[in-house]
């Protein structure tokens, strides 16, 4: 099947031929999406326990794609990886035919999402069609590409849990499903537990990375209360090398620095 045209992937760069195929975008969904947005119950629940995507049928999915920095972190990577996990937990009959994905934090408020450059950093060998902002302008038109959207898991849509909500808010408006790869797929057309394993681990993401940085500060404080220091000395002061206090890393030959006063 012949790749669509993409913009944004680098020149000379083979686009995901080792594992992944881009299916080409049909006229009409195969599904009735206003039964999607027309409440919790019948039929609603039926679709979102993938009950409609039969084998048979071609259902159109978006991948979402996140990685918070471009400077600590490998974007390449993590967006593969990201990409591979999401296409293996597609439901029965799904395939992707459109990629959006940003290099930015997930902490950022919505509105502030979407406008950063820094994919174009790195030679990603994933077609773009744009970040969640043009995700999300897609899915408010009649004439979208997709049905639903799929991602690793719901921390990449956002750590912040009333951020990731919303888009979530957003895309069934639009009668767009918010797919997880490491949630469930409920095929019996219950869907209660659905949204609490959601709630949760989208609550873990906000914790996760708030607790991470309440203790890097405290270990940085602490760190600073023993009297090491952390880059260069403040104006007055040099540099004093010390052993490191763990064998291990005394053996590699590692030092701790403190400072100390110039006269």
């Amino acid at each position: 099947m012949p790749e669509p045209a993409r913009t944004g992937s680098p020149e000379g760069v083979p686009v995901l031929s080792f594992r992944f195929h881009i299916a080409a975008p049909q006229q009409h969904s195969p599904i009735p999406l206003d039964a999607i947005s027309a409440g919790t119950g019948g039929r609603r629940a039926q679709l979102i326990g993938y009950d409609a995507f039969a084998a048979d049928r071609l259902l159109r999915v978006a991948f979402a794609g996140r990685t918070s920095t471009d400077d600590l972190q490998d974007p390449v990577t993590s967006l593969l990886r990201q990409l591979s996990n999401s296409q293996a937990a597609l439901p029965p009959g799904g395939a992707m035919v459109a990629y959006f994905y940003d290099v930015e934090s997930g902490r950022k408020a919505l509105d502030a999402r979407g406008h950063g450059r820094g994919h174009e950093r790195f030679n990603i060998p994933i077609p773009r069609d744009g970040g969640i902002q043009d995700l999300l302008a897609e899915a408010r038109q009649p004439d979208r590409r997709f049905d639903a959207v799929i991602c690793e898991d719901i921390a990449r849509i956002g750590r912040r849990s009333h951020v990731s909500q919303e888009i979530e808010t957003l895309l069934e408006r639009a009668g767009v499903l918010l797919i997880a790869a490491d949630e469930p797929l409920i095929t019996s057309g219950k869907r209660a537990t659905q949204p609490l394993t959601r709630r949760v681990k989208q609550g873990v993401s906000e914790w996760y990375v708030l607790e991470l940085l309440e203790k890097s500060w405290d270990g940085l404080s602490t760190h600073s209360h023993m009297g090491y220091n952390i880059g260069k000395p403040p104006y007055g002061y040099l540099k004093h090398d010390v052993p490191h206090p763990i064998a291990s890393r005394r053996e590699q030959g590692a030092t701790k620095h403190t400072s100390r006063p110039t006269r």
